[in-house]
């Protein structure tokens, strides 16, 4: 019985500190780009894996983490590939267009995913109405909440729509 409780207090701190870490990490991204003219995406990019990656080694150095051995090293390389492909860009995404467009790409994640589930037969059930419902309600209700702050470029257009594909594919394959 005192297992539950604990497990729920676990779920909500390690949710809200990916929320705030993600939100955190866009808000200073975007600010280096536009007050600093930082313009080397890929660069940061990298920036983030190896802090990922050391913050990885400390958890593992201290338990918090286990390492586990993996058999198919392509299927690592396989969703490493689309997870840098996600990552590199979003970065530029975020840096081509307005926050309010960047998250709304972020949204349109969920549905590519279903969509190429969809096509290619790897969903388990089928979509239903309601989901589909309840992911326009989601996606409708972010662009009237960001009417007036969107803001994009062509090149951010492309940046989007290959981060959005990266994402999902990753997504999958994870």
């Amino acid at each position: 019985p005192a297992v539950i409780p604990l497990l729920a207090m676990e779920a909500f701190f390690s949710t809200a500190g990916n929320v705030i870490s993600s939100v955190g990490l866009i808000l200073s991204n975007k600010q280096l780009v536009n007050r600093n003219g930082f313009d080397f995406m890929v660069v940061l990019t990298g920036v983030h894996f190896y802090s990922s990656f050391l913050c990885c080694l400390l958890a593992l150095m201290f338990g918090v983490l286990q390492y586990k051995m993996i058999s198919n090293h392509l299927y690592l390389f396989r969703i490493s590939m689309a997870s840098l492909m996600s990552i590199v860009f979003m970065n530029l995404n975020l840096a081509h267009n307005s926050i309010a467009f960047y998250q709304i790409s972020k949204l349109c994640c969920i549905p590519m995913t279903l969509f190429l589930e969809s096509m290619f037969g790897l969903r388990k059930h089928k979509l239903t109405f309601s989901l589909v419902l309840s992911l326009s309600l989601i996606v409708g209700g972010m662009a009237l909440v960001s009417e007036g702050e969107i803001k994009y470029s062509p090149a951010g257009l492309v940046y989007m729509a290959l981060g959005v594909v990266g994402t999902s594919v990753g997504q999958i394959w994870f």
